[in-house]
């Protein structure tokens, strides 16, 4: 007998660890051979379990894709709030954002490269679904950016700057290789000094003093 959606994503002990394994060997599958080109029987091999068995915590491979993109992005939220809670300092938020944001990229890669690749395949409610978490953690990281440069002009400056740090991050967790890339910590620590001094000087170039300065040297 089926159990229902509540019960799949709050059940006990013993059926989340069913969930996580057939979650896991779906986003192997999927990261290794697509999404398309994976059915629920080899989902149901690779996490040595029936058919039936798989079937009986998901309705259909597209549930459990969709579990893994929530998953993925509940886990970014929840680490993107508690990491900023009780800290004040802007430029430390940022830092701190930015060590959140390289974290995910870099330990969980092949679900956010599932996230990146895979998402399209979701039907529009749950695309939906996925897509309004997303904006929530657009929202937090711009909150951030925006308090940042709270003396300076903002609009869509800061917007700008979201656009860019998350374009670096997805470039990053497509890309990323632990046996040859620096390490997160050293990642995170570039990366923040990248966007600060980048961001500082930009708002410089823009304000009047520096557009002036720049038409006066040409």
């Amino acid at each position: 007998m089926k159990i229902n959606k509540n019960d799949r994503v709050n059940g006990t002990d013993q059926q989340m660890t069913k969930i996580k394994t057939i979650a896991r060997a779906g986003a192997s599958l999927f990261g290794a051979k697509g999404y398309p080109e994976t059915s629920m029987d080899d989902i149901a091999k690779a996490s040595r379990m029936t058919k039936g068995g798989v079937y009986h915590y998901f309705h259909s491979k597209e549930e459990i894709l969709h579990f893994i993109c929530s998953a993925c992005i509940d886990l970014k939220l929840r680490d993107l709030e508690e990491i900023l809670e009780n800290v004040a300092d802007p430029t430390e938020r940022v830092r701190l954002v930015i060590v959140c944001l390289v974290n995910h990229s870099t330990r969980n890669a092949r679900t956010a490269r599932i996230m990146l690749n895979e998402s399209r395949n979701l039907s529009q409610k749950r695309l939906k679904i996925i897509r309004e978490k997303e904006r929530r953690c657009l929202e937090i990281v711009t909150g951030v950016i925006a308090d940042f440069l709270a003396q300076h002009p903002r609009g869509k400056i800061v917007t700008a700057l979201c656009y860019a740090l998350f374009g670096m991050l997805d470039g990053m967790c497509l890309r990323f290789d632990p046996k040859h890339d620096p390490a997160p910590e050293e990642l995170s620590q570039l990366i923040f000094v990248l966007f600060v001094d980048g961001t500082r000087n930009m708002v410089s170039a823009l304000s009047p003093a520096g557009r002036g300065g720049r038409v006066s040297n040409a």
